[in-house]
């Protein structure tokens, strides 16, 4: 047989395929100069990143990912970016480019992480002195101890853990032992219990 008859039949389907894949890239970048969505104009980018890096043009395929995270601007994209930011990353990876690699990466990974919002609540709540006991106001206003870090110690006094306090104050955990550590710098000790004593020694609490 001929031997250029058999380099046709070998090369045919990989011609045919070509000709395929250069056909679906040319409709891709018809459809995104229409008036479509953003978000569909940085799906279609992102698909013609991704033939790029499988017909190894890596070049051309780091250019649409940028033009596709140049569109990712609302947070319900954000699954658009990390794609995106996924596939950079691997772009930079096969140029030895481990630096970027590692930035663009990093940049998916912290996308990834859920999203925690913490609110922190805040309730007044007075607690009875002991009706004789006049608190040493000067000495409260030369410490600059806030109320709330007078009902903390209060509490402390008496035996109160950081848990108890936080349920009976309305404030998170982390705040409480946040007040504690203002609490142990301006009245110079390390432990709630040297806090309490040193209070009640200096006229601040009952």
């Amino acid at each position: 047989m001929n031997r250029f008859i058999i380099l046709y039949i070998l090369l045919g389907p990989i011609i045919a395929l070509g000709h395929s894949y250069q056909r679906e890239t040319d409709s891709i970048k018809q459809l995104i100069k229409t008036s479509i969505s953003a978000t569909k104009k940085i799906e279609l980018y992102t698909q013609l990143g991704q033939y790029c890096i499988e017909s190894n043009n890596h070049t051309q395929a780091l250019d649409y990912f940028i033009l596709a995270l140049n569109l990712c601007k609302q947070p319900m994209q954000d699954s658009l970016k990390i794609v995106c930011y996924n596939q950079i990353s691997r772009i930079f990876f096969y140029q030895k480019n481990f630096a970027k690699s590692d930035h663009y990466n990093n940049l998916a990974l912290k996308l990834s992480k859920p999203k925690i919002n913490t609110v922190v609540i805040e309730k007044e709540v007075f607690i009875k002195n002991n009706e004789n006991f006049i608190p040493n106001e000067s000495l409260i206003s030369e410490l600059s101890l806030s109320k709330r870090e007078l009902e903390i110690l209060n509490l402390i006094s008496r035996g109160n853990s950081n848990e108890e306090i936080a349920e009976k104050l309305y404030i998170s955990l982390s705040t409480v032992k946040s007040h504690n550590q203002n609490i142990f710098q301006k009245l110079d000790v390390k432990r709630r219990t040297q806090a309490a004593e040193k209070a009640k020694r200096l006229g601040i609490i009952p």
